[in-house]
């Protein structure tokens, strides 16, 4: 999916949490075209709730495709909101003054498994019968693999921040 904002000055995307949280990382996916490049220059700001900045960055091209990452330094304070955009009238990467973002995720706790070794168990030495697999009348199967770091929420953008988007958090 991508998601885009018109071609406005200070175009920006503000997401509105839940609830103020403890927001530990953020990840934005560039869109995977030749727009891709909307993605540098942007400036990501972590905000409370009183609009006060509490962490801010500048967006980098991650490439086509791509996921650009930021760790919010230790110490800040819970955010409710998340700004993502162009300020005092800059141009993104492509040049332009449009927005584009195929994804937003948010982390909200610390992974201690980032940048160590990590394994998956089995508890149990007995594997579930395979009548308890899906099957389809086609005869054919699929195989659907889900990846999960916990805890981890993802948030929906909303293109128009005002008034804001009220969001209710999803497992990713």
């Amino acid at each position: 999916t991508l998601s885009e904002t018109q071609n406005l000055t200070d175009s920006h995307w503000l997401l509105t949490l839940d609830r103020a949280r403890p927001v530990r990382r953020v990840e934005i996916v560039a869109p995977n075209n030749a727009f891709s490049p909307r993605l540098g220059g942007l400036t990501l700001r972590l905000l409370d709730g009183n609009s006060n900045t509490l962490a801010t960055t500048t967006v980098s091209h991650p490439g086509a495709g791509g996921t650009w990452g930021f760790n919010i330094p230790a110490g800040t304070a819970d955010a409710r909101y998340l700004r993502v955009g162009l300020e005092n009238g800059a141009l993104n990467g492509y040049g332009d003054r449009v927005v584009s973002l195929a994804g937003v995720s948010l982390f909200t706790g610390t992974n201690y498994a980032l940048g160590t070794p990590s394994y998956m168990v089995r508890l149990s030495d007995s594997l579930p019968a395979s009548s308890l697999a899906n099957s389809y009348s086609s005869g054919s199967s699929r195989t659907i693999s889900e990846s999960f770091q916990t805890p981890t929420h993802m948030f929906p953008l909303s293109r128009n921040p005002s008034p804001p988007n009220i969001c209710s958090a999803r497992a990713r």
